[in-house]
């Protein structure tokens, strides 16, 4: 289990939020892995959250949220969630996000998806139940140019 939020990747480059025919385990694995972050649970966990990281202050994000089943299986998709970079500083000298806004939420037996919005310049986390699925991908449908936006997750037993 990961109690400590962890990175699971880097996104630096757009990608359209994916068609009904785009998630398939080949297409989603074919993203780059600057298109995308995968957070695989690890044994045991129930629950999770995310986190998300930004140079600047009113740095603006959209992110598509996917999970399957297996490594092998379609994706569906969660969540859209709108971010918005904060002032309160992570150790790397970027800033947290502060703010998320949740829309398009789907996500079986959890509905709507737990969300925590903090605002006022605390650190913005998004948190759900695994529902035993085993991937989740989080991909940019909006970036903030020239930017890189980190992706860290925390498990809940």
């Amino acid at each position: 289990m990961i109690p400590e939020f962890t990175n699971v990747g880097n996104i630096t480059v757009i990608q359209a939020a994916l068609g009904v025919t785009e998630r398939d385990y080949a297409s989603v694995e074919s993203l780059l892995s600057t298109q995308k972050a995968v957070y695989t649970p690890t044994d045991g966990a129930k629950e999770a959250e995310v986190r998300f990281i930004t140079p600047a202050d009113a740095d603006a994000w959209v992110i598509e949220m996917y999970a399957a089943k297996t490594a092998y299986d379609h994706y569906t998709r969660m969540a859209t969630l709108t971010l918005t970079g904060g002032t309160q500083v992570h150790s790397s000298g970027k800033v947290f996000i502060d703010y998320i806004g949740a829309s398009s939420e789907s996500w079986l037996g959890n509905l709507p998806v737990a969300e925590e919005i903090s605002g006022m310049e605390k650190i913005g986390r998004y948190h759900w139940k695994l529902n035993r699925y085993n991937r989740f991908l989080f991909i940019a449908s909006t970036i903030q140019a020239g930017k890189r936006l980190e992706v860290e997750v925390a498990e809940i037993d």
